[in-house]
């Protein structure tokens, strides 16, 4: 059976649904989509030895540790108090709490406060409807806490929480900002399987495309070359935001022990990127491919007609002679006049046709 995919949801993520006119800097409005019933709060603290891991409730936000490093998940962004509550607790200021709440931003990194607010977007391939959707995720992490914002839960950075549970990661050596690039580096990671999967359904829909190609097909390569330009526009602004964290003076990025990494992580970022255009332009020749296999069968289509006309045209001339209601025509009196104009009629029509078929009209 085949699949044909119509990102639609995907379309929705890029159009603001509230408005934030009139309303000073740094006011706090949700514009996107309440995609979650109740807010899901997951605290992470750990140490090189130990790890606390707890589902918290939003009146019992926790304190800054001094010993561990703090990693707090919010999953849903509807509740504005809640994130004021948040932004008060951390000290962050309203400008990265409006950031967070404009979930049709662009990925960006901004630096306020002793804070860093990285912005950036995932992407989630729901297989059974084989539809991609596009959410955004804001990581903010200062000296000892790492804060993240997602529009719902997903098990995109449960990789993360599973190395340190573990304990056998670089990540439990205490540090802000191994946690923020283990988060990109998941996130980047996420990009890459989901390119797997589009490349799945690219082989798929080529495959229809050479053997039956419908409306539907047309139809599934439109939506495709949708969905890869909102990808990269959801993608595009991650290799702005590495660069960002390379030459940032910020004392959060130890720049030395991070350059390896961040350089790793910007390698396959840019192997996203070129996935991203091969895709594109795989999905435009796909499109002209598909326009020339319609444009060959109406051609095909003219083709069959014209010679069928070219086979009629001298019968009906004939029978149109001979239609007339003329008094004088010898041929009428005939006994033989009928079977012989049958004859020449069949005659002339197989010459005809064996004249196509060498001429390799048929």
């Amino acid at each position: 059976m085949k699949k044909h995919f119509h990102p639609l949801s995907a379309i929705s993520g890029i159009f603001p649904s509230h408005s934030k006119k009139g309303l000073e800097p740094g006011s706090l409005l949700h514009t996107g989509k309440k995609k979650m019933g109740k807010i899901h709060i997951q605290l992470l603290e750990y140490d090189e030895k130990n790890s606390i891991e707890k589902e918290i409730s939003s009146n019992s936000l926790p304190d800054l540790s001094k010993n561990k490093l703090q990693w707090l998940s919010i999953s849903g962004l509807h509740d504005t108090k809640l994130l004021e509550t948040i932004g008060n607790k951390y000290g962050l200021h309203s400008l990265l709490l409006e950031d967070i709440l404009n979930t049709n931003g662009r990925p960006k990194l901004d630096e306020i406060e002793d804070v860093i607010l990285i912005v950036v977007k995932i992407l989630k391939f729901d297989e059974a409807n084989n539809n991609l959707s596009i959410e955004q995720i804001s990581l903010i992490f200062g000296k000892d806490f790492v804060l993240s914002f997602q529009e719902q839960s997903s098990d995109i950075l449960n990789g993360v929480r599973q190395r340190i549970r573990s304990g056998k990661t670089r990540i439990r050596l205490k540090s802000a900002d191994d946690l923020a690039y283990a988060l990109l580096d998941a996130i980047v990671d996420s990009y890459l399987d989901t390119m797997q999967h589009i490349g799945e359904r690219m082989h798929a829909l080529e495959t229809e495309l050479i053997e039956d190609p419908t409306n539907e097909t047309r139809e599934s390569i439109y939506a495709l070359k949708r969905e890869m330009l909102l990808i990269q526009q959801a993608v595009w602004p991650l290799d702005e935001i590495i660069r960002h964290m390379q030459r940032t003076e910020s004392k959060l990025i130890n720049k030395k022990k991070m350059e390896p990494f961040l350089g790793d992580l910007e390698d396959h970022a840019h192997q996203v990127e070129e996935t991203i255009k091969t895709f594109r332009m795989m999905a435009a020749e796909m499109q002209d491919t598909y326009m020339s296999i319609v444009s060959n069968r109406m051609n095909e289509i003219m083709k069959t007609l014209t010679l069928l006309a070219s086979i009629f045209i001298p019968l009906t001339f004939i029978v149109g002679i001979y239609g007339m209601n003329f008094k004088h025509m010898p041929e009428l009196n005939s006994p033989w006049g009928y079977p012989a104009v049958l004859a020449f009629m069949l005659t002339g029509s197989i010459c005809m046709v064996v004249y196509f078929k060498r001429k390799k009209w048929l």
